[in-house]
């Protein structure tokens, strides 16, 4: 699974950080912040488009295509693991205990720091000023989340697929 967009982001943030010496300083947690909301734009297309192909999958009615739409498009918001598991529950129970098989504890607290620190940056409040905490989250954990959090993206995409007949 590729996220050129993510990688490009990634690489520009380490260049940068690498070149001004500013790692662990306020502009690596901005950056960090950035990079997690990039990271989530990607991860909530990519759950969309799943969600959208399984459901869609044994019709051509462009109004039950209208309607996976714009439900996907209200329902995948700032989800975390439990919510994804939850997700994959309204396909079957099965498709939610294949999903959790396939999480590791790793993968969760990874796809987890990776929303809270996107939700930080995208839901900051104005007043904080100065005092605004960006990110929990160093632009190296995020880089060592990144792969632990497509783990759980693949968990999702594996456990959505629909049974072989």
């Amino acid at each position: 699974m590729t996220f050129h967009r993510v990688e490009f982001v990634l690489e520009l943030c380490r260049e940068h950080l690498d070149k001004t010496g500013t790692r662990n300083t306020p502009i690596d947690s901005i950056l960090a912040a950035y990079a997690c909301a990039v990271i989530y734009a990607a991860f909530e297309q990519r759950i969309g488009h799943l969600i959208l192909e399984r459901a869609t999958v044994e019709t051509e009615d462009p109004e039950t295509h209208s309607f996976a739409r714009v439900t996907v498009k209200r329902l995948i918001r700032s989800i975390t693991v439990s919510e994804l598991a939850g997700l994959a529950s309204h396909f079957s129970s099965g498709c939610k205990e294949r999903f959790r098989k396939k999480c590791t504890a790793n993968g969760n607290a990874a796809w987890d720091a990776i929303v809270s620190n996107r939700h930080g940056l995208a839901h900051e409040d104005e007043d904080e000023g100065e005092h605004a905490q960006l990110s929990t989250l160093t632009f190296a954990d995020v880089e060592r989340n990144f792969g632990d959090a497509v783990a759980v993206l693949a968990a999702f995409e594996s456990a959505l697929a629909p049974p072989a007949t």
